[in-house]
């Protein structure tokens, strides 16, 4: 079915509404950094990882620049980072996939003063967002059709949502972290999804965080996306 390869590439990439974009990722290394700029994907992680190898000196940060990707090249290079020990430093922003899976990661994370680590939901996650298109296909099926698809995408996910729980077994961090913001007692919080203070990201087991010029105020320059930072019981 035409519709459900559509919401399974979006809910992959958990950002339906740009899940079509084309945008190549930067990888280097300079200054003994590497840099990761652009959405994370499989080709990308392939190319940062040979670009490791073959480097004498062994960067021992990655600084990283990107709205997401799958959660798949996501999980990828979120274990890749975590089996290498390595720092990461967000001078911007590091959103979805990113946020969940690499600088949950990172063994110690340094953030500019304005950066933004947002989160948007995660394998785990309930309900999805859809694109204006795919949310029409999807409303034009009868009732029997949309319970049937939904049925088989909760069972195509089955094996994604188990491994995104081995990973964050592995990293020490509760992966309620991608989804707290979906609670029902924000559903009237705008914004494009969601962030935490530092207290706040210790609370899920994200911990040595510094903020590297002054006190966090997450927001993105010239962007018009929006993420409140929550409050964590």
């Amino acid at each position: 079915m035409m519709l459900r390869a559509i919401v399974l590439s979006c809910l992959s990439a958990l950002a339906c509404s740009g899940a079509h974009a084309i945008e190549s990722t930067r990888v280097r290394a300079e200054n003994g950094e590497l840099h990761y700029t652009g959405p994370v994907d499989a080709g990308a992680n392939r190319r940062l990882f040979a670009l490791y190898d073959s480097l004498e000196h062994k960067p021992t940060r990655m600084v990283i620049t990107s709205k997401g990707g799958e959660v798949s090249s996501g999980l990828e290079l979120g274990q890749w980072v975590h089996a290498h020990r390595l720092d990461l430093r967000v001078p911007e922003y590091c959103l979805s996939s990113c946020a969940n899976y690499v600088f949950t990661a990172a063994a110690r994370k340094s953030v500019a003063s304005s950066a933004v680590v947002g989160f948007h939901g995660g394998a785990s996650s309930t309900e999805f967002k859809l694109d204006d298109a795919t949310q029409a296909m999807f409303d034009a099926l009868g009732k029997e059709q949309q319970d049937a698809f939904w049925a088989r995408f909760k069972e195509d996910m089955r094996p994604m949502v188990e491994r995104e729980a081995a990973f964050f077994r592995l990293v020490g961090v509760d992966r309620a972290i991608t989804t707290y913001g979906q609670a029902s007692r924000f559903e009237h919080t705008p914004g494009d999804g969601w962030t935490y203070t530092q207290d706040g990201f210790a609370h899920f087991g994200v911990k040595d965080i510094e903020v590297s010029d002054g006190p966090w105020r997450p927001a993105i320059a010239g962007d018009a996306a929006i993420f409140p930072t929550l409050a964590v019981d």
